[in-house]
């Protein structure tokens, strides 16, 4: 059976960007005698890197995101793989406020309309309430309008043809 995207399959620059952002803040810098990486230097790249050192297929892509394709029954251990190499960077300490995730929301609710008028069945997004507790509680809300256009589209050339019609939010 060929690998089934699973439900962590994409995530969105924003993750990204806010990594890099709190980090920033917190984060003195990479000393002479720290092994790991900047944290702070590129998420995406920073995951894929430690990902793939697991034995997952993990890709970044250009958008400054990266994706992952894994069995649905290797869900679990992807997901405690993720968070350990979340960890091993200091990326678990992640805060998104609400303001941040409703935020975030609009943008994705406006993009997914978007997608649909180019054709794609995107689902119908959660309430507003269920997608913010999610984000703000640490984890990504399983609603992911581009994650359903990588299924959809036929060819990488598609996902960049819709992506450049409805840009993928990356900011809050």
């Amino acid at each position: 059976m060929p690998p089934m995207i699973g439900k962590h399959r994409l995530f969105v620059a924003l993750i990204a960007a806010v990594a890099a952002m709190a980090l920033a803040g917190c984060s003195g810098g990479k000393s002479a005698t720290d092994p790991q990486p900047d944290p702070t230097s590129d998420y995406a790249t920073n995951m894929v890197n430690c990902l793939a050192a697991k034995g997952w297929d993990v890709q970044r892509n250009p958008d400054g995101t990266y994706s992952s394709r894994y069995p649905d029954e290797q869900s679990d251990q992807y997901d405690a793989d993720v968070a350990a190499c979340r960890a091993q960077f200091g990326y678990e300490e992640l805060a998104v406020t609400e303001e941040q995730a409703s935020n975030f929301y609009d943008k994705l609710v406006a993009s997914a309309e978007c997608l649909r008028g180019l054709g794609y069945d995107i689902s119908d997004p959660p309430s507003r309430q269920s997608y913010v507790e999610t984000l703000v509680g640490g984890e990504l809300p399983d609603w992911a309008p581009y994650t359903e256009l990588l299924e959809m589209a036929g060819s990488a050339a598609e996902v960049q043809e819709a992506e450049a019609a409805c840009p993928q939010p990356s900011t809050w």
